[in-house]
């Protein structure tokens, strides 16, 4: 039963406001739908662009962040991801374009595929069995408060200020949220294995194509090129995802590897 740590409570704090400022920004955007359309002059589909090129770069890098957080270091993916989180947060509040925005928002998404797991990996690891459950349930509860009180924030923000305000939130929080990692949070490691990026480039073109293909099929229609090329792309990079993945399954076991004949074993080569 590992040790719980003498200043985990003040480790829980920082954890927790490393995820709020991630829930808050993903809330808070869309009381500010308005303010885009009118300001940036974005239509329907880049608003679901700016909405969604968060999520999918999230969902397909975060198990890559989760296992390279592992190897070099959970606080250090934890302060590399409010880094990216809170640095792309500038570019976005000063976008001029849909298309600036929207890649600042998929930039945001590789920082928040740095910080869901290593909060969680940290925390699991400063708390013993005893206190664990009830951290979880006060690391759980932030996620609730952001749902809730993003779009409060966001009100009041573009009551007062423009739309960027909404992105600009997030750097003093980052900042102050580095600063606290460095000085309380231990630096931990988990198991030595090496990322799956051809995996996660793939996954990730895959459904980035997929959602593209819906999108413009609302605006261009079914048999739009861009349509039609989106579907196509998805195809073939998600086929080329299940190939790949199937040519180790023990990819991430390297004694399960060298248990394998001698051509397994090159295919294995990435774990």
């Amino acid at each position: 039963m590992p040790t719980p740590h003498p200043r985990r409570w003040w480790i829980l704090g920082v954890l927790c406001l490393s995820l709020l400022v991630a829930v808050i920004d993903n809330t808070v955007l869309n009381v500010a739908i308005p303010s885009l359309v009118r300001d940036l002059h974005a239509s329907n589909s880049d608003i679901q662009w700016i909405l969604d090129a968060y999520m999918l770069v999230f969902a397909g890098v975060l198990l890559t962040a989760g296992a390279l957080s592992d190897r070099y270091g959970r606080r250090r993916g934890l302060v590399i991801g409010l880094v990216l989180f809170g640095g792309a947060s500038v570019p976005a509040a000063l976008a001029s374009s849909p298309g600036e925005l929207i890649a600042a928002r998929a930039l945001m998404g590789v920082g928040g595929a740095f910080l869901m797991p290593g909060t969680l990996s940290i925390l699991t690891t400063v708390f013993d069995e005893k206190e664990r459950k009830k951290a979880l349930a006060i690391w759980s509860s932030v996620l609730m408060v952001g749902a809730l009180g993003g779009p409060i924030v966001g009100g009041l923000l573009l009551r007062h200020f423009w739309w960027g305000s909404v992105f600009l939130l997030n750097v003093p929080i980052a900042v102050l949220g580095v600063v606290a990692a460095l000085l309380v949070i231990p630096e931990s490691r988990g198991p030595r294995v090496r990322p799956d990026l051809p995996g996660a480039v793939l996954s990730t073109v895959g459904m980035t194509a997929l959602v593209w293909g819906v999108i413009e099929t609302a605006r261009d229609g079914w048999s739009s090129g861009r349509t039609i090329g989106g579907f196509v792309l998805a195809v073939v990079a998600l086929a080329a995802f299940v190939l790949w993945e199937r040519r180790c399954p023990s990819r991430c076991c390297p004694s399960a590897c060298s248990a394998t004949a001698t051509s397994a074993a090159r295919a294995c080569r990435w774990c």
